[in-house]
C-alpha cells in the first residue's frame, strides 16, 4: 500500500473537461492524444519555497492547467509520497515535514504530459 500522504486543498475551480482524473490511468495511444515527458513545471506553475522544510505550495497560475496526479520520488526513483487529485485547477500544499532532508524529485501529471522538477527538503 502506498503512503497517500497529507494534502491540504486551499482553492479550487471546478473544470467542465471530460478528460481522466488523478485517479483515472491516462491510456496511451487513446483519445487522449500522446503523453510528453518534460522537465520542470508547466508554464504558467509555481512552486515553492525551495528548499522546503515542512510544506510546498504548488500553484496554477493559469486556469488551464489541471494536475491530475502528483507524487514526490527519492533520487532513486522510489515514490514516497503520492497524490491523486481530481480534474480541478488547484492551489494546493503539499506536506513535507515527515520527509529526511535531501533532494527529491516532483513527478506532476496533467493533461497530455507528466513534468519533473527537483525540491530540496532542508532541516529545520
Amino acid at each position: 500500500m502506498k503512503n497517500i500522504g497529507s494534502l491540504i486543498v486551499i482553492m479550487i475551480s471546478i473544470a467542465t473537461n471530460s478528460f481522466a482524473t488523478g485517479t483515472d490511468p491516462i491510456p496511451l495511444g487513446s483519445d487522449h492524444g500522446p503523453i510528453r515527458i518534460l522537465t520542470g513545471l508547466p508554464e504558467g506553475a509555481t512552486m515553492y519555497p525551495n528548499p522546503a522544510t515542512d510544506y510546498i505550495f504548488l500553484v496554477a497560475e493559469n486556469e488551464n492547467i489541471h494536475f491530475n496526479h502528483l507524487l514526490i520520488q527519492d533520487m532513486n526513483g522510489k515514490t514516497i509520497k503520492e497524490w491523486p487529485l481530481p480534474n480541478v485547477m488547484p492551489h494546493i500544499r503539499l506536506d513535507t515535514y515527515d520527509l529526511p532532508p535531501g533532494m527529491y524529485l516532483v513527478q506532476i501529471h496533467t493533461k497530455g504530459a507528466i513534468y519533473h522538477a527537483k525540491i530540496f527538503k532542508a532541516r529545520r
